[in-house]
């Protein structure tokens, strides 16, 4: 079966690296990106409060047609309290360790960049 994408994936993944090669995950708050392969698109994770001056930013190295957000709005009761008890970089993964009374929460980065 043949399936016909708009961008490839190296182009897609081209587009990320312009992010990384200018400091720009961390200077804008991003949370994450990855590409969606289903989608054909590059997901941007980011908090609400880095919203307005992180799209502009990104839409002036990538085309926009390429880029989906994902907007997380942020919480005074977030979802996930802890800290980082370990990290794995062999299997690409955080465990957080919260409260006693709480399970530890893996956090899987495998599709993280």
């Amino acid at each position: 079966m043949t399936v016909r994408v708009t961008h490839s994936i190296e182009e897609m993944e081209a587009a990320q690296d312009k992010l990384f090669n200018q400091g720009l995950l961390s200077s804008l708050n991003l949370y994450s990106t990855s590409i969606d392969v289903i989608n054909n698109k590059i997901v941007f994770s980011m908090p609400d409060s880095s919203e307005a001056e992180a799209k502009p930013e990104i839409e002036k190295l990538i085309d926009p047609s390429l880029i989906v957000y994902d907007i997380q709005k942020l919480s005074e009761k977030p979802d996930v309290v802890g800290s980082i008890a370990k990290i794995d970089n062999e299997s690409h993964r955080i465990l957080a360790g919260g409260d006693p009374q709480t399970r530890a929460c893996p956090l899987d980065l495998r599709n993280e960049r």
